[in-house]
């Protein structure tokens, strides 16, 4: 077995944690006991005597007692580093959701309580990366501003889309009914919220756009406003699907379906395309701000 390699390795360590891939951590039993019930009972056992008639044991390495852990060395270093920052590498940042999880069971195991406290705040750091993962994760540990966020994030995908996780495993079909739910809310107030644009723009305090306004007289700019007819409600059905406003910037080009449409009217034309962007900025914030509302 070999002695990780960092320059924490102190003289004065007492005992050695044996990782499950064969690594070695030179460490002290009093941090461990502070931080760990489960440790404090271990070393308050009746330890016994090595002698010299009997064979070396692999219980023992350069007289120190070697406790032989489940856990892996990555999972091993992190969770020591929580306690003596010299075990951890560059910044100590929880680089995967597989890491955060093996490193919060190893801390639940072990009763480590401080750990356990501090390890949700890099969960939330994942939910909109991985939210299904997160949201299953922060449901099953009773986190629930993180599972909000992770739902949230959701949105972006239609429900029957979702690629299976192994963490859905932790929670119930109450909790994934919940899940539903809240996208079929949500949904439901995103779409009627940009149908309320179909006739104005009331809903976007201080807003006017052109092809709310225009009074040119052209035919072509009356005619045209088909097209935004067709625009909501190919958003109103879209928003129903995926309830977060950044649908809006996916496969539907606003801004050149205006230009296009507004093209023979000699107002329009100078003022549409800068207005849809406007508006597309503004409706996008409208409705994740509504929809932040749905719990």
């Amino acid at each position: 077995m070999e002695d990780t390699e960092h320059n924490h390795q102190s003289p004065r360590a007492d005992v050695i944690l044996r990782s499950a891939d064969g690594h070695d951590f030179r460490f002290y039993k009093y941090l461990l006991s502070l931080a760990s019930p489960v440790f404090d009972t271990m070393f308050t056992l009746p330890q016994p005597s090595p002698s010299p008639l009997l064979p070396k044991s692999e219980d023992t390495k350069d007289g120190l007692p070697v406790v032989k852990l489940a856990e892996e060395k990555q999972v091993l270093q992190r969770l020591l580093g929580m306690y003596h920052p010299g075990f951890l590498e560059k910044d100590g940042k929880i680089v995967s959701l597989d890491e955060w999880r093996q490193l919060f069971n190893a801390a639940t195991k072990y009763e480590m309580k401080d750990v356990v406290r501090s390890l949700p705040w890099s969960l939330e750091s994942f939910a909109e990366a991985e939210p299904i993962r997160v949201y299953a994760l922060a449901t099953k540990h009773g986190q629930r501003e993180i599972a909000q966020k992770a739902a949230f994030n959701t949105l972006r995908q239609p429900f029957g889309e979702w690629e299976f996780v192994p963490e859905l495993k932790y929670i119930t079909g109450t909790d994934l009914q919940k899940l539903f739910c809240y996208h079929v809310a949500c949904g439901k107030l995103a779409s009627s919220t940009i149908e309320s644009c179909r006739q104005n723009a009331n809903i976007l305090a201080g807003s006017t756009f052109s092809w709310y306004t225009c009074r040119s007289g052209s035919s072509d700019c009356k005619s045209s406003g088909l097209w935004w007819q067709k625009v909501i409600d190919e958003l109103a059905v879209a928003l129903k699907q995926k309830p977060r406003g950044g649908v809006l910037e996916e496969g539907h080009d606003l801004i050149t379906r205006t230009s296009l449409a507004v093209n023979d009217c000699c107002i329009c034309r100078l003022k549409a395309p800068a207005d849809m962007e406007r508006f597309k900025h503004e409706i996008v914030t409208k409705i994740d701000q509504v929809i932040s509302q749905v719990s």
